[in-house]
């Protein structure tokens, strides 16, 4: 997305560097920020982890590498170590949406695991199976575009058919 945006946009800083080093640039500082955990960190030489931070670099390295860019298999691993950890150990299916591992960290996670090739089909189905009323319109369109990547296409369509808008 962003070599595409930048080429249309005719920023003066891509004159001299591609988008693709920026985008280069960008994973190597996630993965100096990985933690023996597989978390990253949320600023640069600190311990603090942050579940969305997380999520949203975790969903980075998997467009990245789903567009061809290199991920330090190592981080990559850890990572997805970590994701599936956070999915199958922390969610709170009594908390919804309070707490600090919440219903849309669970949805978002799924998605991430989705997009890097590592569906988890058994825990999706439970998620909607005892969720799909408490789901938000944008949690539900996630979730759906994480059966989607599954290959559960009919699944996908059947969440997302009475969305008319995603704002909260």
């Amino acid at each position: 997305y962003f070599e595409e945006f930048a080429k249309n946009a005719d920023f003066y800083e891509f004159r001299s560097n591609t988008p693709r080093h920026y985008l280069r640039e960008g994973i190597n500082r996630i993965e100096r920020m990985q933690l023996e955990n597989g978390y990253f960190s949320y600023w640069s030489g600190s311990h603090n982890i942050n579940n969305y931070a997380f999520l949203y670099a975790a969903h980075f390295l998997a467009e990245a590498r789903n567009k061809g860019l290199e991920v330090n298999e190592t981080v990559w691993n850890k990572m997805q170590r970590r994701l599936n950890q956070d999915v199958l150990n922390k969610f709170d299916a009594k908390a919804g949406y309070s707490g600090r591992y919440r219903l849309s960290h669970q949805v978002y996670a799924l998605y991430v695991l989705a997009l890097a090739g590592n569906a988890k089909i058994s825990e999706m189905n439970a998620l909607l199976q005892h969720h799909k009323r408490k789901l938000k319109p944008h949690d539900r369109a996630r979730l759906a575009a994480a059966f989607m990547l599954a290959g559960r296409q009919s699944t996908a369509d059947e969440l997302v058919a009475d969305i008319t808008s995603i704002g909260e």
